[in-house]
């Protein structure tokens, strides 16, 4: 991209696309769709020609959708992972006004000529991040130390829905699951580590934690567990990663000497296509009940393991005990032999055969002065 052209160029051959450049004067800034060969790019104003965001097919070079903005000071392109959404977050100053208000525009990629919504900020923007698989979107805004985080969910009737507001939040950065719903408000390096655990689903704080200085925050990409950590590269003390679950419970500390970064290993696509995962989804609840059912079986399994094999056990000291006894009745007549008839087996039966015997022992002496007494 220069100031005036924006080379795209095609693969595997690598040449430029139609062998020209696209001739957008004075383009700034430019993103693809994660999902489809559509380039979203934004051109300031010129004069009394307003600012436009425009969306251009490609190959075809076709435009879209073209959106006309005034008093723009500037844009930030944020793309939906899959596609369905392009959030434009737009910096303008009113006429008659000094501030700078911000404005949403959510473009709804999936819908016929493609509709534009608005949700207008007037309080300073610090982050924005789309929830990965869906129509939710969360944003950082206002003045330390009065951070508020606004949730936004992009309803199918042409409605964006604010669904919950948390003020006084120590954070300056959004991380979701990879998975959705669940995500980490996070205060890295200059907020000292403070960490906010949140389901979407109902807007819920499931916990709050700090990792003090942490520098990172990585998801794994089942969305089941999050490291966060001190890097080398930002602090040279207390270098560490934290492993903790999506609900906010720490499991591990790991310090590490010079720790510069984290990487979880990529997980293959799922072989399940989005409307068999949606269904699944759907029934989740019957799809519990089986699971349930087949633990129980399993810890019977496991109860009826442990109840043979004491059983085989106690067998196993019964059948001892009748070859024991069975020996010791065979040498019975040994025993009265070596000791000159008496049956000792049997002394304690008959308490006639007893004897009492008094012993006294002699165990100390002590010598009195008779002075003394």
């Amino acid at each position: 991209m220069t100031t005036d052209t924006l080379s795209i160029y095609e693969t595997p051959s690598m040449g430029l696309l139609d062998k020209k450049s696209l001739k957008i004067t004075g383009i700034k800034d430019f993103s693809w769709s994660p999902g489809d060969n559509i380039i979203a790019f934004w051109v300031p104003e010129d004069k009394d020609i307003p600012a436009r965001v425009t969306l251009m097919q490609l190959p075809s070079r076709q435009e879209i959708r073209v959106r006309n903005l005034f008093n723009v000071v500037d844009c930030k392109l944020h793309w939906q992972r899959n596609g369905d959404y392009l959030c434009v977050k737009v910096d303008r100053t009113p006429k008659g006004t000094q501030g700078v208000v911000t404005n949403f525009e959510i473009f709804r990629m999936r819908e016929k000529q493609v509709p534009v919504d608005v949700v207008e900020m007037k309080e300073s923007i610090i982050a924005f991040a789309w929830e990965p698989n869906d129509s939710k979107f969360a944003v950082l805004h206002g003045e330390s130390p009065r951070i508020s985080v606004s949730f936004y969910h992009v309803k199918n009737n042409g409605k964006i829905e604010l669904l919950k507001m948390f003020d006084k939040q120590q954070a300056n950065s959004i991380f979701w699951s990879p998975q959705g719903q669940f995500l980490v408000l996070a205060g890295l390096r200059s907020m000292n580590g403070a960490l906010a655990f949140v389901d979407t689903s109902d807007c819920t704080l499931m916990n709050i934690a700090e990792h003090y200085m942490a520098s990172d925050v990585e998801w794994d990409p089942t969305g089941r567990y999050v490291v966060t950590s001190v890097s080398w590269w930002s602090h040279k003390v207390d270098n560490a990663y934290w492993l903790w679950t999506f609900q906010g419970r720490l499991l591990q500390k790991n310090n590490k000497d010079r720790f510069c970064q984290l990487l979880w290993r990529p997980r293959p696509p799922s072989l399940l296509t989005a409307d068999q995962i949606k269904m699944i989804k759907k029934d989740l609840k019957k799809y519990s009940k089986i699971f349930e059912q087949k633990d129980r079986l399993s810890q019977s399994k496991a109860s009826k393991e442990l109840v043979d094999k004491r059983r085989a056990m106690m067998e196993d000291y019964r059948r001892y005990r009748e070859e024991a006894s069975k020996v010791y009745q065979e040498q019975k007549s040994l025993r009265l032999a070596l000791r000159g008839g008496v049956d000792s087996d049997e002394l304690d039966s008959n308490v006639d055969d007893w004897e009492e015997e008094t012993i006294e022992f002699f165990i100390n002496e002590e010598v009195i002065p008779f002075g003394d007494l």
